[in-house]
């Protein structure tokens, strides 16, 4: 039984007093989801400490570039 599991039997007890099934479900998808999504963290952190910096540094400021381009009203504000 994950942590989610565990902290909604303590907190609200009454979601799992009759038909349990559909809301256990669901706190091992979210708890599935969570693993994934620290695993894809830690892969993506490791692919960061493999690009070369200056490169990186590059590819944020023409991303900020693009981004500016497309948030420009015509009038030289940003929305």
């Amino acid at each position: 039984m994950g942590q989610l599991t565990e902290k909604l039997r303590r907190m609200s007890p009454f979601m799992l007093a009759e038909d349990s099934g559909p809301v256990l479900a669901l706190c091992d998808h979210a708890e599935r989801l969570e693993r994934e999504n620290q695993f894809l963290r830690t892969k993506l952190n490791r692919v960061r400490e493999h690009l070369d910096p200056q490169s990186w540094a590059e590819t944020s400021r023409n991303r900020n570039a693009i981004a500016a381009i497309i948030c420009d009203t015509g009038n030289g504000d940003t929305a």
